[in-house]
């Protein structure tokens, strides 16, 4: 564990003793707490700590509310107690990050970096829903050579989110080989594979799918910093493009109040990524943008990353791989997954 460390705003840095000595722990006396350097910051904002420092802290005796948690690559602001903000970031390189941060009604904060559980159900030709266990979907995808569409994994973020407005910033921060009219198409055609489950299994199922993109001449930004972090929320649903840092393509950051997610931002890195807008011709370390923001509105839609048996090409993918155009439309996990969360 790591002592918390102020950005660059603040001069002080704790000592790492304190951490050796028990003072700034997520198991330490309250009455200690109360007296560390950690609760009583002139600006929270200034702190990042590793999860393990503010996990089972109370709000009432040390009082963390703006500080920043980090794991992973990503950042979450800890929030008001009732508030819960989830972090979820896909990295160049084929991997994931997650983290959540929850403060109780009565202000307790716990932190976790481990995802859902995995969950499994097939949807037949017909149209049937079939529920399966681990062992189920193993022996279903090991029957035959894998495929997409006999991939039957996915797993759910907390809570069901009705979003009415996702406004697009399609006019700042594009890349040069991006313009404002196929950023705003891609991220339309997006939202409608998941709003009329477009497959490429040749499966159909009832789906009531919430959301709208609006674009045009909006300006707002995403409340995601170049850090990585999820910051404190405003009343609006942004996407945009903005600078991330490390490896990060994109992040998808979602507050919850009471358990019921409230408000959803995404960002796609613009620092230092080679984007593609079509496949055709595509090589090296590039990464087909319309395939990201599909998986990214998955997240918006409550959807969490699926670990596949054989493959890396579900639209919720853990492992986004470069020139990989498979994403723009769903597998059959990626379905099954959509429907529990917005049947019709």
């Amino acid at each position: 564990m790591r002592a918390p460390t102020f950005k660059p705003l603040a001069v002080l840095i704790l000592s790492a003793a304190l951490l050796t000595t028990g003072v700034v722990s997520a198991h330490a006396e309250d009455a200690a707490l109360a007296n560390a350097p950690l609760c009583s910051a002139p600006d929270p904002s200034t702190v990042i700590v590793d999860p393990d420092v503010v996990d089972g802290l109370d709000l009432d005796t040390c009082d963390v509310v703006g500080v920043t948690v980090e794991a992973d690559g990503v950042g979450v602001t800890v929030p008001e107690a009732g508030m819960t903000v989830t972090a979820v970031g896909e990295v160049d390189g084929g991997d994931a990050s997650y983290l959540e941060v929850d403060v109780d009604d009565s202000g307790e904060v716990s932190v976790s970096t481990t995802e859902p559980e995995m969950e499994y159900a097939e949807i037949l030709p017909d149209g049937s829903f079939v529920e399966l266990n681990a062992e189920q979907a193993t022996a279903a995808a090991a029957a035959a050579a894998y495929s997409r569409c006999n991939d039957y994994s996915y797993s759910l973020l907390s809570g069901n989110w009705r979003p009415g407005t996702l406004y697009l910033n399609s006019n700042e921060r594009l890349p040069g080989n991006v313009s404002k009219s196929t950023f705003e198409a891609m991220t339309v055609a997006s939202l409608n594979v998941w709003k009329r489950g477009t497959n490429s299994c040749g499966l159909s199922r009832s789906l009531n799918v919430p959301g709208a993109i609006s674009y045009g001449n909006w300006t707002f930004d995403a409340n995601i910093n170049g850090d990585n972090t999820c910051a404190a929320p405003d009343s609006r649903n942004v996407i945009d493009f903005g600078s991330l840092s490390g490896n990060l393509l994109g992040i998808a950051c979602t507050w919850y109040s009471g358990g019921v997610p409230t408000y959803a931002d995404v960002r796609f890195d613009t620092s230092n990524r080679s984007w593609v807008t079509s496949t055709t011709g595509c090589a090296g370390d590039k990464y087909d943008l319309r395939s990201v923001v599909t998986h990214e509105l998955g997240h918006v839609l409550g959807l969490g990353h699926a670990t596949e048996y054989g493959g890396n090409d579900l639209t919720m993918s853990p492992n986004l791989t470069p020139c990989n155009a498979a994403s723009r439309s769903l597998g059959a996990g990626d379905l099954a997954g959509l429907y529990v969360k917005h049947r019709g």
